[in-house]
């Protein structure tokens, strides 16, 4: 699973197919100024990633 955000670079239709049939990658595109609600990701998932890394 790729999250990322609805900027308009990373939405390819090359880079998306490539990634859908190719690399069997799930792509999650969060609503636009969702950040304020997605924001606890980063202490509970990311950040314990982030130290180990």
């Amino acid at each position: 699973m790729l999250i990322l955000d609805s900027y308009s670079s990373h939405i390819n239709l090359n880079f998306l197919f490539t990634c859908k049939t190719v690399l069997n990658i799930a792509l999650v595109f969060p609503p636009p100024y969702t950040t304020h609600i997605l924001q606890p990701l980063n202490l509970t998932a990311f950040s314990p990633i982030k130290t180990c890394y």
